[in-house]
């Protein structure tokens, strides 16, 4: 209730006397809503993402989890036939103008609504939790029966869903026959497809989640699997035009640099890291785990360029290290005993591998360089 005023004015120190440059205007308050209990986004492990239909690849569609609490189950009139579940999101992602076709709810298959259901073993679900704990808030249960989204329209970063209003559903029922509703202090979820930016969100990019007349704070979004912009480059020695009848063939290969930033760690076998939120092995001598990773960096360069390789194709003089790295640091250095290096791609020779086989791994945000023929 209520309004904003709004104007501007000029010598304010000499109020009353004061000079208006532009007339107030009062603008209606935006009605204060409602608090959601909890409200996120679902961020499985790294080894059970793909499951759920996460791709965290730029310019990916991707499949979004929400979650979110209800404190009191909406009460409208039974002239409001529908309920919306609005979802904003940071700039860069994009909903299907008609995004119903990629929207699930987390419950058990209806049959007045096929596809509309994720089916029996959704994501953190009771029969699921123990195994998911880690990263699920709490077993969510089922979605409540007839009450699956009719529509989904998207605009832009934007998503507004609409299901059934449980109080005009009863009105049209015959007496007597139960109708569900949203329950308070029940957690629902649902999960919606969405593109993923082209490039890596501002820092501190939020999303923001309303459900009737309940709004959620706002939540982190997620780190998408890109190279920073900035510190991604390509430096070359030469770009003249090779000559086979006139060089020989260590001459054909001139050296190239390029240094890059990842968003995302590369993950490595034996890894143990230091914060021990996430241990692969164990300790001693770091034998490999069941669950142990070889992280990998590929480098594919276009039809008509090649890499020089020696025996068995390995890389020949190419190295792979922190950027800047000083004489002193081996730490920041990718040894053989550290990662291979393989070049690949056929008759082409385009694809240089870098893939990492013991205890060092690459941690995200650290700028790294690769050097090569």
């Amino acid at each position: 209730s209520g309004s904003w005023n709004f104007g501007t004015f000029m010598d304010l120190d000499k109020y009353p006397m004061h000079k208006v440059l532009d007339l107030a205007k009062d603008v209606p308050a935006p009605r204060v809503q409602g608090y959601l209990l909890n409200v996120g986004l679902l961020q499985p492990s790294d080894f059970e993402a793909p499951l759920f239909g996460r791709d965290d690849a730029p310019n990916r569609e991707n499949l979004l989890s929400f979650y979110f609490q209800v404190q009191f189950h909406p009460q409208f009139p039974p002239s409001v036939t529908h309920i919306a579940i609005s979802i904003r999101g940071p700039a860069g992602f994009v909903f299907e103008e008609d995004c119903l076709d990629g929207l699930q709810v987390f419950g058990y298959e209806s049959n007045h609504a096929p596809n509309k259901s994720t089916g029996g073993g959704w994501a953190c679900s009771q029969a699921t939790y123990t195994q998911q704990k880690s990263w699920c808030p709490q077993a969510i249960p089922r979605w409540p029966k007839d009450l699956e989204p009719t529509a989904c329209m998207g605009f832009g970063p934007t998503a507004k869903i609409l299901v059934p209003n449980s109080i005009e559903l009863e009105s049209q029922a015959p007496a007597g026959a139960k109708v569900t509703t949203f329950e308070d202090g029940v957690m629902y979820a649902f999960r919606v497809k969405v593109r993923n930016p082209d490039v890596q969100p501002q820092a501190g990019s939020m999303w923001a989640l309303d459900f009737g007349d309940e709004a959620g704070k706002p939540f982190d979004s997620f780190t998408v699997m890109t190279f920073d912009k900035v510190e991604t480059s390509l430096q070359v020695a030469s770009m003249v035009t090779v000559q086979p009848l006139f060089q020989t063939l260590a001459q054909q290969y001139l050296p190239f640099r390029l240094h890059f930033k990842p968003f995302t760690m590369v993950p490595a076998p034996r890894m143990v890291l230091d914060d021990d939120t996430r241990r692969l092995q164990g300790g001693g001598v770091k034998p490999l785990g069941p669950d142990a990773e070889e992280g990998s960096v590929v480098l594919v360069v276009p039809v008509g360029f090649g890499f020089q390789f020696g025996d068995f194709q390995s890389c020949q003089d190419a190295l792979m290290e922190t950027k800047d790295r000083q004489p002193w640091n081996s730490a920041g250095r990718f040894g053989v005993t550290d990662a291979t290096c393989r070049i690949s791609g056929g008759e082409l020779l385009n694809v240089m591998t870098w893939t990492l086989t013991d205890a060092k791994y690459m941690p995200p945000l650290v700028s790294y360089t690769i050097e090569g023929l």
